[in-house]
């Protein structure tokens, strides 16, 4: 039996903001079952990547825009 490619599934965002807020997007994240798994790369500087497949780009990426509205984030890809 050969196992689906998972190459080229998986999408990997990052960002920064700044600390203080590292918690607050975390838990939005975490409350979206699903959407993406946050990783924090380094709290100090606020980066932090979003872990997501491919097929939720376009609501993730609807989701930081709407929340960039409200803190600071910056989408680095």
């Amino acid at each position: 039996m050969t196992r689906p490619s998972l190459k080229n599934k998986g999408l990997n965002i990052h960002i920064r903001t700044e600390a203080r807020h590292i918690w607050r997007i975390t838990g939005i994240f975490e409350g979206y079952d699903g959407l993406a798994v946050v990783r924090t790369i380094d709290r100090e500087k606020g980066m932090i990547e979003l872990l997501s497949s491919k097929d939720q780009e376009d609501e993730l990426r609807e989701m930081l825009e709407n929340l960039s509205k409200e803190i600071t984030i910056i989408v680095l890809d």
